[in-house]
């Protein structure tokens, strides 16, 4: 996986958290994009970084992933069912991460 699509899927993952409602859809802008990436890289982020980042998500689902310019600003539009479909992944994966938890408390390394 490529730097630019670990950084979407990163994105992505946590999309219902902090997108926008905006009236029929979903919106992320280009700076709240950054900081979320800043987050993940402890550091600051390129406008080149986060036009990738944008372009990668534009590209993952042509149908329910939009990016409009409004008043200067690109903006990452996503549709209902998207974030709701990615609100379920990450519900599933953080289950999962439980799960998997749960079950390496239970093996005892080393014993004798």
């Amino acid at each position: 996986m490529t730097a630019t699509q670990e950084r979407a899927q990163f994105v992505a993952k946590d999309m219902a958290d902090y997108a926008r409602k905006v009236p029929a859809d979903f919106m992320v802008d280009s700076s709240s994009l950054r900081r979320v990436l800043a987050a993940k890289e402890d550091s600051s982020v390129h406008t080149k970084t986060v036009s990738r980042v944008m372009e990668f998500l534009d590209r993952f689902d042509e149908d329910d992933v939009e990016i409009v310019k409004r008043r200067g600003t690109r903006r990452v539009v996503f549709s209902p069912r998207l974030v709701e479909r990615l609100r379920r992944l990450g519900t599933q994966s953080q289950t999962a991460e439980v799960d998997r938890a749960r079950e390496n408390r239970s093996v005892v390394i080393g014993s004798t």
